[in-house]
């Protein structure tokens, strides 16, 4: 008899248990974290903007190995930041296998100096180091996010793709 009430106790313990559990569960998925919410926030205030708003031109050289970025329009502009992301193939140093991997640029702040109305830049498509570069064997289009930091505390971002 003190058998079939001490198992009979424990799996009324364990249901109890798991009850609470589930309920902690469930309840925790509806709720957003303190910096889930932030980042929404920063999100929602980030204006997408063309192109053409800030005279923007990405071109691929002709080398394949950089991509000249002009912005022609940078009245009321503060600073840029810019990224890039493709895919690469990489060769695996141990086993020789060639693998395609996730690669990119930056991100890379520009601050805009008063009066200068133009900026140019050769975003090389790898790494380097000492004026001795290692280029990427990009094999995807490369996707460009630049952030404007606009003078009246404004924020924009533009996407564009660049076929490779």
């Amino acid at each position: 008899m003190k058998n079939k009430n001490l198992v009979f106790i424990s799996a009324a313990i364990l249901v109890v248990i798991l009850a609470i559990g589930g309920f902690f569960l469930i309840s925790s998925r509806g709720e957003k974290t303190a910096t889930e919410a932030a980042e929404e926030q920063v999100e929602a205030q980030i204006k997408e903007i063309k192109p053409e708003e800030i005279g923007l031109t990405l071109e691929l050289l002709s080398n394949k190995k950089a991509v000249k970025m002009d912005i022609t329009k940078l009245d009321g502009i503060k600073s840029l930041e810019y990224e890039g992301s493709y895919d690469a193939v990489a060769k695996d140093e141990e086993s020789g296998e060639e693998l395609t991997l996730p690669r990119g640029v930056g991100p890379s702040v520009i601050d805009i100096k008063s009066g200068e109305s133009e900026i140019t830049r050769t975003i090389d498509l790898g790494t380097c180091s000492r004026n001795v570069c290692k280029y990427d064997n990009v094999t995807s289009d490369i996707k460009f996010l630049i952030k404007v930091n606009y003078s009246n505390g404004e924020v924009g971002q533009v996407e564009q793709d660049i076929q490779y």
